[in-house]
C-alpha cells in the first residue's frame, strides 16, 4: 500500500525540513503527523481474522496558516496484529518464513495468550496487553532523512497511529530477513544486525532480546509513557 497518498507532496516543505535538520534546530513536534490504515484478506472482523495488516506513514506537514494538507513523507511502517485465537506460528508463516520465526518466539513468550506456561521464555507481563501481539514487519526512514536523528521519533509516531501502545510488540531486525534483503536491493544500503539490534533495544525502556530467535520485543509497549521517560533518562 502506498502511504504517500495520505498527504499531498510538497517540495517546499521537504526543503524546509532538510534545512531545519542541517541547522540542527528544534523542530516542533506538531509538525509531524502520522496516518495508518488496516486491511485483512480474511475481513477485518477480529473474530474471524487470524491477523490484520497495518500500513503507516509519518509526515512532516505544512505549518499552521499554510497548506496543512501538504507535506513530505519521512518514514513508513508495515506491521501485523495477530489474533491469539489462532495459532501464532501458522498465522505468520502464511505471510512469510521470516515472520514464522517470530511466530515461534511469540508462542514461547506468550503461550496461547491466555494461560501461563512453564517455558523459560514465558513472560507474564505480556498478559497485561490482552494477548493479541503486534509484529513490526518493516520500518524505514526515507533515504534523504536518514542519519539525522528522526528514527526513534518516527518509529514511535507510526506505532502510536497503529494502536500498538499498551500491547506486546515483536520485531525481527535481522539482515537475513526477506524485507531487509529487498530493502538492500532497492537502495544499495543496508543497516547491519548490530546497528538494528541497538536501535530497537533503545526504542523503549525494558526492550528484550531473544537471541535464539533473533527477535526483540516489548512486553507492553510505551507502558505508562515509558518511551518519553526513557528518552529523558538517556
Amino acid at each position: 500500500m502506498d502511504v504517500s497518498i495520505f498527504l499531498k507532496h510538497s517540495d517546499e516543505v521537504k526543503s524546509e525540513l532538510l534545512s531545519l535538520l542541517d541547522k540542527k534546530e528544534d523542530i516542533p513536534s506538531y509538525r509531524f503527523r502520522s496516518f495508518c490504515c488496516s486491511e485483512s484478506h480474511e475481513g477485518c472482523d477480529w473474530t474471524t481474522a487470524s491477523l490484520i495488516e497495518y500500513h503507516c506513514g509519518v509526515f512532516f506537514q505544512g505549518d499552521i496558516g499554510e497548506d496543512q494538507d501538504s507535506g513530505v513523507l519521512v518514514a513508513k511502517h508495515k506491521l501485523y496484529r495477530v489474533n491469539r485465537d489462532f495459532d501464532f506460528f501458522k498465522s505468520l508463516d502464511a505471510v512469510s518464513t521470516t515472520l514464522a520465526e517470530i511466530g515461534g518466539a511469540i508462542t514461547r513468550v506468550m503461550g496461547d495468550g491466555e494461560e501461563q506456561t512453564n517455558d523459560e521464555l514465558f513472560d507474564d507481563d505480556c498478559m497485561i496487553s490482552g494477548g493479541h501481539p503486534f509484529v513490526l514487519d518493516d520500518f524505514r526512514v526515507e533515504k534523504e532523512f536518514r542519519g539525522k536523528g528522526l528514527g526513534h521519533l518516527c518509529l514511535h509516531l507510526g506505532l502510536q497511529a497503529a494502536g500498538v501502545e499498551g500491547n506486546s510488540l515483536f520485531i525481527y531486525p535481522s539482515k537475513e530477513s526477506e524485507h531487509f534483503d529487498e530493502f538492500k536491493r532497492e537502495t544499495r544500503e543496508h543497516s547491519d544486525w548490530e546497528f538494528l539490534k541497538s536501535f530497537y533495544l533503545s526504542m523503549d525502556k525494558g526492550m528484550k532480546l531473544i537471541e535464539e530467535y533473533n527477535t526483540i520485543y516489548a512486553s507492553v509497549y510505551n507502558s505508562m509513557n515509558s518511551v518519553s521517560r526513557y528518552r529523558e533518562e538517556r
